[in-house]
């Protein structure tokens, strides 16, 4: 049986060392290539993380610097990358975390947690970044624990569940999200390196709408107002034509100014 395993596990090994007929059908898989790249020299001083939206603006492609990624990959994901990162590129001097105000607050409780965080970044190689929290969370369904061998993360089994029962607000933090939002800050506050939360552009109807006081009090609340300084103040709003949902952009929008809004949001370390 352990000789069954070893055989399997270096054949998991394998198929997610690159992309191939295995690799290429997980959904997942690019992420778990983000997190292989954070492991590498990322050929700047500045880095860009953020979620869904980031990755429309920075694509990865276009620049080695550029690991955003999605929502569901959370705080606790990106604390990971910036480890790596940090631990490869001595020296970096600055993050821009692209972000929309409603991913600041998700929580470990998602449908998409298990194929967007535990099966990318649970590895021997970052369990020691795994905390008490997060294993007990992830034990919440035990087979789950398995994906540590990537074997186990290529079986065909659907994704676990951990979409919690209690109703959140879309602005309210979660002890999750808070936990290690101030991991990554204090962490960059240890290496020097300027940490800087940046706003994708928002449709026009977040504009007056009341969850974003909900937001900015939860922020003030766990004393967080340092980390988020000028987020809402350099929020830049457009119409709701130009988006294709009530957060991405729409292609035929972005496509033609994306250099030009790359070089807005860049600009903010300099701010």
């Amino acid at each position: 049986m352990l000789i069954l395993v070893g055989l399997l596990e270096i054949f998991g090994t394998w198929a997610l060392s690159s992309e191939n007929i295995f690799s290429s059908r997980l959904k997942w898989f690019y992420v778990y290539q983000i997190l292989n790249r954070s492991r590498t020299g990322i050929g700047s001083d500045t880095l860009i993380l953020g979620g869904s939206v980031a990755r429309q603006i920075f694509k990865p492609n276009r620049g080695k610097n550029h690991l955003a990624t999605i929502g569901s990959v959370n705080f606790a994901g990106n604390y990971i990358l910036v480890r790596n990162v940090v631990e490869n590129n001595p020296g970096l001097t600055c993050i821009l975390y692209v972000i929309h105000p409603g991913g600041i607050r998700y929580d470990f409780d998602r449908v998409k947690t298990y194929s967007g965080f535990v099966k990318p970044f649970y590895t021997f190689k970052n369990i020691k970044y795994f905390d008490k929290e997060v294993i007990t969370k992830i034990a919440r369904h035990p087979l789950a624990l398995l994906s540590i061998f990537n074997f186990f993360k290529l079986l065909p089994l659907n994704d676990f569940n951990y979409q919690g029962r209690n109703s959140q607000s879309q602005f309210e933090l979660s002890d999750f999200s808070i936990n290690y939002l101030k991991k990554i800050s204090d962490f960059c506050k240890e290496k020097h390196i300027q940490l800087i939360f940046i706003s994708p552009p928002l449709s026009t109807n977040y504009k007056n709408r009341s969850e974003i006081n909900i937001l900015k009090n939860a922020i003030k609340k766990n004393n967080l107002e340092p980390i988020f300084k000028g987020y809402f103040e350099n929020m830049i709003f457009l119409p709701d034509s130009c988006f294709k949902d009530d957060v991405h952009l729409k292609n035929t929008f972005l496509i033609p100014i994306r250099k030009k809004l790359m070089q807005t949001i860049m600009q903010r370390d300099k701010l």
